[in-house]
């Protein structure tokens, strides 16, 4: 969960395929403002595409206010543009050639899992690629399939899997992440 810029709370919710816009003042029982990842509140149909999630996880906010979400299950990373409406179309996809695709077979651009996500000072966007074991490291400006500029936890980008025992300094296996903001 995370708030935009203008105070509302944005909810991930992945056993219904969606993420949830709800706006200030926050009461018991309130109704959400905006779907993203179904075209209307009470659908929760797994999706692909431009306009669909499969189990999405994180969300994260770039200084522009484009809304970001790993689509875990659909192994991608999905941009959204504001204004925000219902059933909204990703403006650029990460982790595929093209928001259509359904195969990749690029280890710079490719994700397994991807869950957690952050913006750096520089606009720099951390993905926490869990089945990668790696964190990779997409530098703007964002692209469709674009690759990542560093991984941390992999000797090179082209390096995936979980690393040789013992561990390292150097390496990650099966990693996961957050960001809080305090």
């Amino acid at each position: 969960m995370r708030f935009d810029s203008d105070g509302n709370l944005w909810i991930v919710d992945p056993d219904e395929n969606r993420v949830l816009e709800f706006k200030p003042p926050f009461v018991s029982g309130q109704s959400a403002s905006i779907v993203i990842g179904q075209s209307e509140f009470t659908s929760a149909a797994q999706g692909a595409g431009a306009t669909g999630f499969d189990y999405p996880w994180s969300l994260a906010f770039d200084k522009l206010g484009n809304l970001w979400v790993s689509d875990i299950a659909d192994w991608r990373i999905l941009e959204f543009a504001p204004p925000f409406s219902n059933g909204e179309s990703a403006s650029v996809v990460l982790g595929f050639p093209t928001l259509t695709a359904t195969a990749n077979t690029n280890l710079e651009t490719d994700m397994t899992s991807p869950s957690g996500l952050a913006f750096d000072n520089n606009g720099s966007l951390f993905v926490v690629d869990t089945g990668g074991s790696r964190v990779l490291i997409f530098a703007p400006p964002f692209s469709n399939g674009m690759s990542a500029s560093g991984a941390i936890g992999q000797p090179s980008l082209t390096t995936v899997g979980a690393t040789a025992v013992p561990p390292s300094a150097s390496g990650l296996a099966n990693p996961v992440g957050e960001t809080f903001v305090y």
